[in-house]
């Protein structure tokens, strides 16, 4: 769950800033950085107690100097999830993200394809015991409204546990309910 947000959140925010994103040369990439901290109060969309959100990410988007796929973003995310009791949840993402096909549908909406390899998602308790864990290779496709509303995600391809993935995205949300409140 918190994985696809921050990855919408990170896509939107580089193509905001590629107006005045370093091009390296005419014909080559166009690299975008963004890095941020930011502690919030937030059940990140789980319906819980709100608790204490701590995250450390750094993006790193990258498309072809006319904006052509592969667009790739590399994502190292670190956060500390952390209740009133003091109980505590950390996740851990290291991965990349390669958008490889964008399809206008007659609808009105888009069909995008992505693979992401890496970790895509770590959670583990303060004592590094591993709660779940997302790992390899998984690819998806996702369509969007023109609103930038997903309605739908399918998993194409998978090589490696994605547990995360294989649950439609709702294990991230039963954890942080199971140990978080």
């Amino acid at each position: 769950m918190r994985l696809r947000l921050v990855l919408a959140a990170a896509v939107a925010v580089a193509s905001a800033l590629a107006l005045p994103a370093a091009t390296l040369a005419a014909g080559q990439a166009t690299v975008q950085q963004v890095r941020f901290e930011a502690t919030t109060q937030t059940d990140l969309g789980c319906g819980g107690t709100p608790f204490t959100d701590h995250v450390v990410a750094h993006f790193t988007f990258v498309s072809g100097a006319d904006g052509s796929l592969p667009m790739q973003l590399t994502v190292q995310l670190d956060a500390t999830d952390t209740n009133a009791a003091g109980a505590s949840l950390v996740t851990f993402v290291r991965n990349i993200d390669r958008v490889t096909s964008v399809v206008q549908n007659a609808d009105g909406t888009t069909t995008m394809t992505d693979d992401v390899a890496g970790v895509p998602e770590r959670i583990t308790t303060p004592d590094g015991t591993v709660v779940t864990e997302d790992v390899g290779l998984v690819v998806f496709s996702s369509t969007w409204d023109a609103q930038g509303n997903q309605l739908s995600q399918t998993v194409v391809r998978e090589a490696g546990p994605h547990p995360e993935a294989d649950s439609g995205r709702t294990l991230f949300c039963q954890l942080v309910l199971r140990y978080l409140g």
